[in-house]
């Protein structure tokens, strides 16, 4: 054997176990077993729902293919979620699934709407207040203009400006159109 090479696995490192080995030491039946559960030995659903799982880059606990915090939601509703649902975590911390950090949203533009209230809450005390879309300051919705705006998949939102920020914003393009 060379200096720094990896030794062969030729079984699957479960004891007793004589199947042949696949990945990370295991055979074919006890990687997928720990790929869906989280754990080689595997077991029912109470088991992969007791099981590390995995995280994704985006902070998603999983067991096998299904986010955590969905088989939360649903076991605490007693039944699947409606299609649109969304949930959302409280604490902001996408690990903590724990059910007094879940809200349950009928569907993505409420759960936008909590997320915008809790910022504006954060930044300045007032989930009411809205950020202007030019200066990033919040303030009350009534000192400011709601504008819409349409993206390339066809979806509406609507964004607060102050009016002299906008105002500012239209004589710089103006003047930046000039001068090319």
């Amino acid at each position: 054997m060379f200096r720094g090479s990896k030794p062969k696995h030729i079984g699957c490192k479960i004891v007793g176990c004589l199947g042949k080995h696949e990945a990370r030491g295991y055979c074919n039946k006890h990687y997928l077993r720990l790929w869906k559960h989280g754990s080689p030995s595997g077991g029912g659903p109470d088991r992969a729902e007791r099981g590390t799982g995995w995280t994704d880059a985006n902070g998603y606990r999983y067991v096998g293919t299904k986010q955590i915090h969905i088989v939360v939601a649903e076991k605490a509703l007693g039944k699947k979620l409606p299609t649109k649902a969304v949930i959302h975590h409280i604490d902001g911390d996408r690990s903590n699934n724990a059910n007094d950090n879940l809200i349950i949203c009928p569907d993505q533009a409420y759960h936008l709407l909590i997320h915008t209230r809790q910022d504006a809450k954060n930044a300045c005390g007032d989930a009411n207040f809205r950020r202007c879309h030019y200066c990033d300051k919040h303030d009350d919705p009534h000192n400011m203009s709601p504008r819409k705006s349409k993206s390339k998949q066809g979806n509406v939102s609507v964004h607060y400006v102050h009016n002299e920020c906008h105002n500012a914003y239209r004589r710089q393009l103006k003047n930046g159109n000039q001068h090319q």
